[in-house]
């Protein structure tokens, strides 16, 4: 296996001569963390490992860095959304070219999906990078993502919200961060929409796909504040599925089968809706496409579902807690 040096040095910008800055905000994660006492926790001084091992590959380290939170991405919470886009959009003022913010694996999708529904991130390229590994083992990928963000900066190769993500192929590719899916589990590989990317970093150097972006978002302004805990219930379906009191929540995400089903001659999920529309709280469907529908869907409508079309169920989420807190 190459190690994560050896991968840097070929993706190295072209254009390192610039007088713009690149920003880089460290949040934690993976890529920000050590092993001690046989535990990955964060580590502040992995912030300036990265940025010393990308220097030593490319020569360069012309960042301006901010660290707004230093956590693994498993404890994030919607008020850390809030404090992580105020820190973008607080260095963006600063007439940086792009910002890179180093994220952990395990919910990157959803802060990535956050800062997609930002009205104010559209305009710049803002790459949300973590890494597989921490950084000192060679099977990290965290610096090669790094590497190819700066490059995709440089040159600038788009503007919006992206996450660059070398797989077990070797090969990175660049996706659009409103298209990412939950990890399977007891897996680190990054799963899109209609296997959906920007572009890719295959043979050093970008080349864009020519694929747009499948995926639709409502935008919004920076929100100035938010609540620790969230009042949106995802749900995901499985067999003899029962489901929860809805009082203490203002909208609902059900998430379907593959095919763009769930259950719909339970007894449960009728009694779920008819709560829904006896206490006014939305219930919205993802996961139905645009083919020809199974018999069960039919019932979508009778029971009061509103089916969001071409969107994930982290960036409905996401507009969700924006638009209701």
């Amino acid at each position: 296996t190459r190690s994560d040096r050896d991968w840097s040095s070929d993706v190295c910008s072209s254009d390192l001569g610039g007088k713009q800055m690149i920003g880089v905000i460290f949040t934690g994660g993976t890529i920000g963390s050590s092993i001690s006492d046989g535990y990955i926790s964060t580590d502040p001084e992995m912030r300036y490992m990265l940025l010393k091992m990308y220097k030593e590959s490319c020569g360069y380290d012309d960042f301006v860095t901010d660290a707004p939170c230093t956590i693994l991405s498993e404890n994030i919470n919607c008020s850390d959304f809030v404090i992580i886009a105020t820190a973008v959009h607080k260095m963006m003022l600063g007439n940086v070219e792009g910002i890179i913010l180093t994220h952990g694996s395990d919910t990157i999708q959803y802060t990535a999906s956050f800062l997609s529904c930002i009205e104010e991130f559209t305009h710049i390229p803002v790459m949300v990078v973590c890494s597989n590994y921490v950084l000192t083992d060679n099977r990290a990928n965290g610096l090669r993502n790094f590497s190819v963000s700066v490059d995709f900066i440089r040159n600038k190769c788009g503007n919006g919200v992206f996450v660059p993500y070398t797989g077990r192929d070797g090969i990175t590719k660049i996706y659009y961060g409103n298209t990412l899916l939950r990890h399977h589990i007891y897996s680190d590989e990054i799963y899109t929409v209609n296997d959906c990317c920007y572009g890719d970093y295959a043979e050093g150097g970008f080349s864009p796909s020519g694929q747009a972006n499948p995926c639709k978002n409502k935008l919004f302004p920076v929100p100035a504040g938010h609540g620790i805990y969230s009042d949106v219930l995802i749900l995901y379906p499985y067999p003899g599925m029962k489901y929860p009191d809805i009082k203490e929540y203002k909208a609902v995400i059900l998430c379907t089968y593959h095919s763009g089903t769930i259950c719909t001659s339970s007894e449960k999920l009728k009694e779920f809706m008819q709560n829904a529309v006896r206490y006014n709280i939305p219930v919205y469907l993802v996961g139905n496409g645009d083919g020809t529908d199974y018999e069960s869907c039919r019932l979508y409508d009778g029971l009061g579902i509103k089916i969001l079309k071409n969107i994930t169920e982290t960036t409905a989420y996401t507009e969700l807690i924006l638009q209701i807190n």
